[in-house]
């Protein structure tokens, strides 16, 4: 469910469908909150809060060469799909923007590389 209450339906790759899988049959069935309809649960409720999460990654981030936060996901899906040649009114509808610009003015990033190679095609 995105903003708004909108139904969103994100194709994933057989490799993260395994990977959730193995978690929901394995780890998860550990939990006493192993029922529950999210995803990502914590030891002490049926859904970890975006608090816990955004802790999590800031101990991450003390021992990675990179700052990580929970929309830099969405920030670095937008750019690879883009970089990749994906249609960006496709990656809109991946990320549940009903308008393109949001999309454009706010999730692709390009890099000074990527400008460089840019001009490099001329």
């Amino acid at each position: 469910m995105g903003k708004g209450k909108k139904q969103r339906v994100v194709p994933l790759k057989d490799i993260v469908i395994k990977k959730i899988d193995d978690y929901i049959k394995g780890d998860r069935k550990k939990s006493k909150h192993h029922h529950s309809k999210y995803l990502i649960i914590s030891q002490r409720s049926d859904i970890m809060s975006r608090e816990v999460i955004t802790r999590k990654l800031k101990i991450l981030n003390k021992y990675i060469d990179c700052r990580i936060y929970s929309h830099k996901f969405r920030h670095n899906l937008a750019t690879e799909l883009v970089k990749k040649g994906v249609r960006i009114n496709v990656v809109a509808e991946i990320l549940g923007h009903s308008n393109i610009q949001t999309t454009i003015d706010y999730y692709v990033n390009t890099s000074t590389r990527d400008k460089r190679q840019a001009i490099d095609l001329i």
